[in-house]
């Protein structure tokens, strides 16, 4: 029955919480912001980013979590997240500028989907009023490994359960690697690495990891940013990241560990953001 229910469709709409907050002389005016979590993530762990998105000055607020199966073992199903985001994007923010904040792939993947999308003249035709302000990737992207996968799907469950969900994981991710190929097998990471490296987007990006990361290895989101700053269409100066180094910061945990530092950064970065499209205005 847990099977049948993990493997049952969701309308993707239905999976976002909306919000409105009182932001008198926001410095982010008409922003709006969207918190993409990590495969497995409660709505009151994620409406804390929310919360910082709003603390930034966003005056709306939306929040989604893709759901295991779709993340892990349907990726086909990640377009229609990435289409419910753009139909949102394009009607009930319509024109207004996006902050998108993705938290480890569960984010990164939806994030590779609309990229795509916006990437087509058939694309922008159909969303033409959705638009993308910036974008924050919070231990994001994720080289996918028999091991990451098994921590990322057990790390969300209590801790009793965790040991015995991270062998069995283990185990299945590491029976269906050795067999699959392109993006079900082990593939999957490289490509998700690539479709964000040539992201043909000028929104501005703010990269969030840490070295103590077991999730998302930080050299990699290093080659990473630095591949961003080589290609981005508005040049390096666009992407910056926070390396978080020496100090306990675990995946997807930067907020917890540094919630005032985290908060004050995304802020930061997102009036810079707002500095940027008013001048190119």
């Amino acid at each position: 029955m847990a099977l049948q229910h993990l493997f049952t469709p969701r309308a993707p709409l239905s999976l976002y919480r909306f919000a409105e907050h009182l932001a008198p002389a926001s410095p982010l005016p008409r922003w709006w912001g969207h918190a993409f979590g990590w495969v497995g993530a409660r709505d009151k762990h994620l409406s804390k980013y929310a919360d910082v998105l709003a603390a930034a000055g966003c005056a709306s607020t939306s929040r989604a979590t893709v759901p295991t199966a779709d993340a892990f073992f349907l990726p086909h199903r990640l377009g229609a997240h990435a289409d419910a985001f753009l139909d949102v994007a394009n009607t009930r923010f319509a024109a207004r500028p996006c902050a998108l904040l993705l938290l480890s792939n569960g984010g990164a993947f939806v994030a590779a989907e609309v990229a795509a999308r916006l990437a087509t003249p058939a694309g922008r035709a159909r969303w033409p009023r959705a638009v993308l302000g910036a974008a924050i990737f919070d231990s994001a992207p994720a080289a996918i490994t028999p091991r990451s996968a098994a921590l990322a799907l057990s790390s969300s469950l209590a801790p009793r359960a965790r040991a015995a969900a991270y062998a069995a994981a283990r185990a299945a991710f590491g029976a269906a690697y050795a067999v699959a190929r392109g993006p079900r097998g082990a593939g999957r990471g490289a490509a998700l690495f690539a479709a964000l490296e040539a992201d043909a987007s000028a929104a501005p990006q703010l990269f969030i990891y840490s070295d103590a990361d077991e999730i998302s290895d930080a050299g990699a989101l290093a080659a990473h940013v630095a591949a961003r700053r080589a290609r981005h269409p508005r040049g390096a100066g666009a992407v910056s990241e926070w390396r978080i180094r020496g100090r306990a910061s675990a995946h997807c945990a930067h907020l917890a560990a540094a919630r005032e530092e985290y908060a004050a950064r995304v802020a930061a970065f997102l009036a810079d953001a707002e500095r940027a499209r008013a001048a190119a205005a």
